[in-house]
């Protein structure tokens, strides 16, 4: 069964866009550091654990799961090959 690449990529980029951004405004709600979220800063630029910060890691999230996941499917879709001749 082949993946629809670009529905494949888009979902993933919702949700990981969305998780950084719900994960950065719960640490910053609970008046926490977020020391392991505040690394995401060296490879999201612009990002911290701040609002301003957590919609930085909602595009950034999404951007860079929506070509990860959009590699991926490529990547599973040529490797499946073609499906066999009833």
């Amino acid at each position: 069964m082949k993946l629809d690449e670009k529905a494949f990529a888009l979902a993933s980029g919702i949700v990981w866009g969305v998780v950084v951004f719900v994960l950065t405004n719960i640490i910053m709600l609970r008046g926490g550091t977020g020391e392991h979220l505040s690394r995401l800063s060296q490879v999201y630029p612009g990002y911290a654990v701040s609002f301003v910060g957590s919609l930085m890691g909602l595009a950034w999230g999404f951007v860079s799961m929506f070509l990860a996941a959009l590699l991926a499917a490529w990547l599973y879709n040529k490797f499946i090959g073609k499906p066999p001749s009833p």
